[in-house]
């Protein structure tokens, strides 16, 4: 997940060129004068899908996790929830993938 925030860093904040930062926590094995400041993050398709996939998972399972404990809440305390509430609430668990 760390090599995920220096990248994403790097592309907002510097527009992808390669600083001294991104080469000490990602190029340390590379020779700086021919990185910084002169070469920049390609990202490629393969990369592309591999942060998107990342993504989803941390939102599935947050909407997963939320909806659980919205679920345990609701029961916990004995909660009718008219038929919208409760379609909102299935709503939670929908997926792009479906």
């Amino acid at each position: 997940m760390s090599q995920y925030l220096y990248d994403r860093n790097l592309l907002v904040h510097h527009g992808g060129v390669y600083t001294f930062k991104y080469h000490g926590q990602r190029l340390a094995d590379k020779p700086i004068r021919d990185f910084v400041h002169w070469n920049s993050l390609v990202i490629g398709k393969k990369e592309f899908r591999q942060s998107s996939e990342f993504l989803h998972s941390i939102a599935a399972k947050l909407a997963s996790a939320s909806h659980r404990a919205l679920v345990d809440f609701v029961n916990a305390r004995k909660i009718r929830l008219m038929k919208k509430k409760k379609d909102a609430l299935q709503y939670l668990l929908w997926s792009y993938n479906e």
